[in-house]
């Protein structure tokens, strides 16, 4: 299936005229995006990411065609390494060290990663008819939110399923819209694409796989007729995706010896504490914001994310050590503490405002259901990481809790702003809410790089 075939299908663009809109768009965002991904690279110490050896030496496994023993599935890595196949060509002739070609591979093969994430969610925001401006700011705050960045300046198997998801979006829309209009399940011309795409999505983590399923419960949701009309329908399709998971699942645990459901902490005694409740329902903005750096939060996973959504509490990422002081690093975490505030305030409004207009309309549009369906998703990433935190709990870091875990939850967290700004009138819109998200848009920026303390104070 060509691309122009694939956008046609999922409605990208109809005519000349949106087709150059939306090209020009994705050329603007990928520009922004290019420029601080590329800077990233040039400060970015890629041996200073989280589990760096667990991933590099699946990566150059792969290069290598040595055994390459990963709880990861390997896929994401051979699509690194097929994309880095020049830096992969100087690394075999040792005319590089193995972390200069990890770093360019992460660097070039990040770009692509986000040039590709970035076409599929201005195709999902295209879907979920929102109007040109709507779709800049949704797939702008996809793209552009530290986490999203700081991921992107990694080697993590994570960046592959955030790239595929929107894909995923799209195409299942798109089949249960063609369901709900009476084609029946196995006429959609798109069928094999779209189980494929979330065979990849499933078999990478078990994140993924869980990603997988909800998506897949939403077309069974999504689709008409009684409960055993639904199930003899979709049971065909069901029964291939499950065969092409259990399929590459094995591929995996053939090549590797470990599947995503062996992970390593099960065997470090740190990790095996049952946490209480408590750490993951308390909520402390004046800690947060008197110590917002690595551990301090250890015992509210509110907090860490607060903190880290727009800073980076974990410092892996623009609060590496670089030299500068710590009163620079509790400067940009405050920032960001602040930035956190400003947006979740929108975003609980903006929740609010679509599920009251779902209660008080009950014949509303089918497409402000999807909108609101597909924005439950998020919390099935909170749900990911109180699963994992439940599971493997170090009361001293609670470094299970991570947003570059569940990046591919955040294109789920976009659209009830997205969907504000489409209710919203025009004088409302134009002097609160677009000013608003343009502000924490360009804060993203600023808190996605490395900016010099001498530069910030002296400049």
């Amino acid at each position: 299936m060509t691309f122009h075939t694939f956008s046609n299908l999922t409605g990208a663009y109809d005519d000349r005229s949106v087709s150059k809109r939306f090209w020009l768009l994705v050329v603007l965002l990928a520009t922004i995006s290019a420029l601080v991904h590329f800077y990233a690279a040039s400060w970015f110490d890629i041996s200073r990411q989280h589990d760096p050896s667990k991933h590099f030496s699946v990566l150059t496994g792969v290069v290598n065609f040595e055994a390459f023993p990963s709880y990861n599935g390997p896929y994401y890595y051979i699509l690194v390494a097929f994309v880095s196949a020049p830096f992969a060509a100087l690394y075999r002739m040792h005319l590089i060290s193995e972390l200069t070609f990890v770093t360019l591979s992460v660097a070039w093969s990040g770009f692509v990663f986000q040039v590709v994430y970035i076409i599929g969610n201005f195709m999902f925001a295209r879907v979920l008819r929102f109007s040109v401006s709507e779709q800049f700011f949704f797939v702008a705050f996809c793209i552009l939110l530290p986490p999203v960045q700081r991921s992107f300046s990694m080697l993590r198997p994570e960046n592959f399923i955030l790239t595929l998801t929107p894909f995923a979006c799209v195409l299942l829309i798109t089949w249960w819209r063609a369901i709900q209009s009476g084609v029946p399940t196995l006429r959609y011309p798109a069928q094999y694409l779209t189980l494929g795409i979330l065979s990849l999505i499933a078999v990478q983590k078990v994140s993924g796989l869980l990603l997988a399923g909800a998506l897949w419960f939403f077309l069974f949701l999504c689709s008409r007729g009684s409960l055993y009309f639904r199930v003899r329908q979709l049971l065909h399709p069901t029964l291939i995706l499950v065969a092409m998971i259990l399929s590459l699942l094995t591929i995996d645990k053939l090549a590797s010896g470990v599947s995503i459901f062996e992970h390593p902490a099960n065997e470090q005694e740190d990790y095996l504490h049952t946490p209480s409740i408590s750490v993951f329902t308390s909520v402390s903005i004046v800690n947060a914001w008197e110590k917002p750096l690595r551990n301090n939060q250890a015992g509210s996973m509110i907090n860490i994310l607060l903190i880290d959504m727009f800073a980076d509490y974990w410092q892996y990422g623009i609060l590496q050590s670089h030299g500068q002081s710590a009163q620079w690093d509790m400067f940009r975490a405050r920032t960001g503490i602040t930035v956190s505030i400003v947006f979740f305030c929108i975003y609980f409004l903006s929740l609010i405002i679509l599920y009251s207009s779902i209660v008080r309309t009950p014949q509303c549009s089918n497409i402000l259901r999807e909108r609101a369906l597909l924005s439950t998703l998020f919390f099935l990433g909170i749900a990911v990481l109180v699963i994992a935190g439940r599971t493997y709990y170090m009361p001293t870091k609670f470094d299970t809790i991570k947003w570059e875990y569940i990046i591919m939850f955040i294109p789920f967290l976009m659209v009830p702003p997205v969907n504000m700004l489409s209710k919203c009138n025009n004088t409302l819109k134009r002097w609160i809410v677009i000013p608003a998200l343009c502000a924490v848009l360009c804060f993203a920026v600023l808190q996605s790089v490395w900016i010099s303390p001498d530069l910030a104070f002296t400049g």
